[in-house]
C-alpha cells in the first residue's frame, strides 16, 4: 500500500498532497459524531447528537466528538502530516485545500482520512504502509446482533435463554467501551497499546480524554430510540467500508439518506477566527416506487421471460 492509491481519492488536491480529493465526507455525515457530555470533573457522563441550534455544538464545532470522527474525517485547521487543513475562505481568497473554481477540491469542506495512513506522504514522496483487508470483522458481528436483538426482543431483554445475558444495548456499549483514549501523560513509548492516541493527541488538540471509552448508551431507550442509536453506530463504526447503501435500501429509507438535501460546511475566517455555516451542496432525488430494487437487465426478461422490477 503507499500513496499511489489514495492520491486520487482520500488526498487533498493543493501542495503536499497533489491528490484528486474525490471522497468528500458530508456534513449529514459529521453530524452522526455524537457529542461527547463530561462532568465539571473532567469525566464522561454521556452523549448527545450534534445539533446546530445548539450554539455551544456550532462554537466548539469539532471539539469532544466521538473519537471515530478524528479517525475517518480531515476538516478545517486539523493538522496532517504536514500542516493544517485549510477549506476557508476570505474575502476573495481561500484557503489551500478549498477552491469552488475547480472541481478537484472538496465541496463539501471536508476530506476523507480513513484509509490514509500517516505514512503514505504525498505524490512526489510516497510511503508505504500495510492496510488489511477483511469481509467481516468483530464490530460488524457486535452490530448485526445488536440490530436483531432489539427487533426480536427490545433493547434490554435477551429472549435467546443463553446462560449469560447479553441483551441488544450491551452488544453496542461493549463496542463503544473500546474506544478508550487515555490522558497523554499515562502513556509510554511506541510499545504502548495506547501509542497512536498519544501521537493523534500531539497534532490534534480536539482528540478528547476517554479513559473508559464512549459512555454507554442509556438506561430508558424505547425500542424505536434503541433502534436509531444502532443505526447511527453501524453508520460511523462501518463508515467507508461498503455498508451504508445497502443498509439504507433495506431499512427503507431512501428518501430520507440517499435522496433529499446533501449538507457542507461553509468556513469564512476573519483574522485567526473560524465562523462555521452548514451549507446546502446539492439536492438529489430517490424515487420510492423503484429505486429500492435494480432494474433486471433486459435481455434476461425476454429471453427468461420474467417480469421487470417495478418502475423500469
Amino acid at each position: 500500500f503507499n500513496s499511489k492509491l489514495i492520491n486520487g481519492q482520500q488526498a487533498t488536491p493543493c501542495e503536499d498532497f497533489w491528490g484528486g480529493g474525490s471522497n468528500n465526507p458530508t456534513q449529514n455525515f459529521v453530524d452522526r459524531f455524537e457529542v461527547i457530555k463530561f462532568d465539571e470533573n473532567g469525566e464522561a457522563v454521556g452523549t448527545e447528537q450534534f445539533d446546530w441550534s445548539n450554539p455551544e455544538h456550532v462554537k466548539n464545532i469539532y471539539k469532544n466528538r466521538d473519537p471515530r470522527f478524528y479517525y475517518t474525517v480531515l476538516y478545517n485547521n486539523r493538522f496532517w502530516i504536514k500542516r493544517a487543513i485549510g477549506v476557508w475562505r476570505d474575502g476573495n481568497n481561500y484557503g489551500p485545500d478549498i477552491d469552488p473554481k475547480n472541481h478537484n477540491f472538496s465541496r463539501t469542506g471536508y476530506y476523507l482520512r480513513k484509509y490514509w495512513p500517516r505514512s503514505c506522504f504525498d505524490e512526489k514522496n510516497p510511503g508505504g504502509a500495510f492496510v488489511s483487508s477483511f469481509y467481516i470483522r468483530l464490530g460488524e458481528i457486535y452490530l448485526n446482533y445488536a440490530e436483531a436483538m432489539n427487533e426480536a426482543y427490545g433493547p434490554y431483554t435477551d429472549g435467546l435463554g443463553m446462560s449469560e445475558k447479553y441483551t441488544a444495548v450491551d452488544a453496542i456499549n461493549e463496542l463503544r467501551a473500546r474506544l478508550v483514549c487515555p490522558e497523554s501523560s499515562s502513556i509510554g513509548g511506541e510499545s504502548d497499546p495506547y501509542w497512536y492516541v498519544k501521537e493523534e493527541r500531539n497534532e490534534n488538540p480536539d482528540f478528547p480524554v476517554l479513559e473508559n471509552g464512549m459512555p454507554a448508551l442509556p438506561t430508558n431507550l424505547s425500542q424505536d430510540q434503541a433502534r436509531e442509536r444502532i443505526r447511527n453506530e453501524r453508520v460511523v463504526e462501518l463508515c467507508f467500508e461498503d455498508h451504508y447503501f445497502y443498509d439504507i435500501l433495506r431499512w427503507k429509507e431512501g428518501s430520507k439518506h440517499i435522496g433529499g438535501t446533501i449538507y457542507g460546511v461553509d468556513v469564512v475566517k476573519t483574522g485567526d477566527e473560524f465562523t462555521y455555516t452548514r451549507k446546502e451542496v446539492e439536492q438529489r432525488q430517490f424515487d420510492e416506487s423503484r429505486m429500492y430494487l435494480y432494474p433486471i437487465p433486459q435481455d434476461d426478461v425476454y429471453s427468461l421471460g420474467v417480469e421487470q422490477n417495478p418502475g423500469w
